[in-house]
């Protein structure tokens, strides 16, 4: 039996694209919240999330592009040439 996710800020009924795509977390409220030591659960539309995402102070952190991993890997390997060059090893 396949689940029915709920988004917990609006209410929508997640579409294909929310189930593949959308924010399921389950965890517990840590030491200092409201909520100590309770467990949760919640699940966000895709919506939802491009909502909060916009509002962020600080923008959130994104995966890097292929490209940009490999010129970060060649920059890495010419630095670690040349410190072992440097260092004789």
């Amino acid at each position: 039996m396949s689940r029915c996710y709920i988004c917990n800020r609006c209410g929508k009924k997640f579409d294909t694209l929310d189930e593949i795509n959308g924010f399921h977390e389950n965890g517990v409220f840590g030491y200092g919240s409201k909520n100590d030591g309770m467990e949760f659960q919640i699940d966000l539309c895709l919506d939802c999330i491009d909502e909060i995402v916009s509002e962020f102070k600080i923008p959130a952190s994104t995966a890097m592009s292929l490209e940009e991993w490999k010129k970060l890997q060649s920059d890495f390997t010419v630095r670690e040439r040349i410190i072992t060059k440097r260092d004789g090893v």
